[in-house]
């Protein structure tokens, strides 16, 4: 069975699906607003608007996020042809997955999209939404098509440690098979801004502007990073292990069969509760990195002194700790 064949979002809108627990995503989908406004005025800026404008949404998922990102889009489009006075051009709009998302659920929630657009831009407006399934690795349109492109991704590195630890937890309470566990392989890798700038660069078919991260949180609801639990939200750990469940149960399901789910999530849930409890877990902060990376490096070069140059090192909060300290201590030794 090839990945592309189970690799998508869990469907429908029951407690587990993405369509109810993709709040972090809403998040990272918000915070590049103003990146967006930027770029479309850029683009007005340079040319002008085509007289139709092609938008494609790679990596469109399901749930309220996919119409989300494509809203905020034509919105900035309408918003800058009032202040410069131009004719709003017509929109294509591609949606673009696997062939096991959830299409369905997004056609259903069209109807509401074009009464919304229709009251705020003018039935005179057009826009026009399709669906392109297929995987972007490969040919997804036609010669001469372009438009602006936006490619969805998400992902943490901390809870994906917690997550691997859960699984050893179901083979200890015999809900998964030890060479089930070991014959596993998750396809995800989380990139350096320097890989990502290097491999647009390399392919070709797009230029790279602006490239920044931002923190992302374990916990959906703790956006402050504040660890206090509000009235009426769900427990830590059950954010986070639902927000992943989400994204990855489909993916473990083919694997490890149905039966085990329940198990590996709940105990997710303890391991995210467990970590919380202890610090307040964030991704990408590169202030707290600077301040702690002089005293990891000593720590490793003293590791690698007492055990005859061999050492084992991970990192227990954040995304890249460990390789970053480990270059660091290269450097300085060079």
């Amino acid at each position: 069975m090839e990945v592309a064949d189970f690799l998508r979002m869990n469907t429908g809108n029951p407690e587990s699906s993405y369509a109810t627990n993709s709040s972090v995503q809403e998040i990272a989908i918000r915070k590049t607003e103003a990146v967006l406004k930027e770029t479309i005025k850029s683009i007005a800026n340079l040319h002008g608007f085509p007289q139709c404008l092609n938008i494609a949404d790679l990596g469109c998922s399901s749930g309220p996020n996919t119409l989300l990102a494509i809203s905020n889009i034509i919105h900035e489009v309408h918003e800058v042809c009032k202040e410069k006075n131009l004719k709003p051009p017509q929109l294509q709009v591609c949606l673009n997955d696997l062939f096991g998302n959830d299409f369905n659920s997004v056609f259903k929630s069209l109807p509401m999209f074009y009464a919304n657009y229709n009251k705020e831009e003018g039935e005179n407006n057009m826009c026009f939404v399709s669906a392109v399934p297929g995987s972007f690795h490969g040919r997804l349109f036609p010669d001469h098509s372009r438009g602006n492109v936006d490619p969805c991704s998400d992902g943490s590195g901390r809870v994906m440690e917690l997550l691997g630890k859960s699984l050893v937890d179901a083979v200890n309470e015999g809900f998964v098979l030890e060479s089930d566990l070991n014959s596993f392989n998750m396809p995800v890798y989380g990139a350096y801004k320097d890989e990502i700038s290097e491999t647009i660069h390399n392919q070709g078919s797009f230029s790279l502007d602006m490239l920044e991260t931002f923190e992302i949180n374990l916990d959906p609801y703790d956006t402050n990073y504040e660890n206090v639990k509000a009235s009426g939200e769900p427990n830590r750990g059950e954010g986070a292990a639902k927000t992943l469940r989400a994204v990855v149960e489909p993916m473990f399901v083919a694997h490890f069969g149905n039966s085990a789910m329940e198990c590996v999530f709940k105990k997710l849930e303890e391991r995210v509760d467990e970590q919380m409890a202890i610090e307040k877990t964030r991704d990408f902060d590169a202030f707290d990195l600077h301040l702690h990376l002089a005293y990891a490096g000593l720590k490793l070069h003293k590791a690698i002194n007492q055990n005859g140059g061999i050492t084992y090192m991970h990192c227990t909060v954040g995304l890249g700790r460990a390789p970053a300290t480990a270059i660091h201590l290269q450097t300085r030794l060079a």
